[in-house]
């Protein structure tokens, strides 16, 4: 239950399997981004960059196959 309803994953964005399944990740993701670019907007020097990535992955795979090292 933990880990589908209380753990974000970094896979995901750091929104939880069922927020994602549920459909709920697209407004968490865009309520940060908003709330990153208002603070970039008020204090620009802390910034030396973008903002952090916040689209959400189109597939996400459960335990993805590694390239074998020949």
């Amino acid at each position: 239950r933990w880990y589908n309803t209380e753990h974000r994953h970094s896979a995901l964005k750091y929104v939880t399997p069922e927020q994602r399944h549920n459909g709920e990740a697209k407004k968490v993701l865009d309520q940060r981004r908003q709330v990153l670019e208002e603070e970039r907007a008020k204090n620009p020097q802390r910034w030396s960059g973008d903002i952090r990535n916040l689209s959400l992955p189109e597939t996400v795979t459960l335990n993805p196959e590694k390239a074998a090292n020949f």
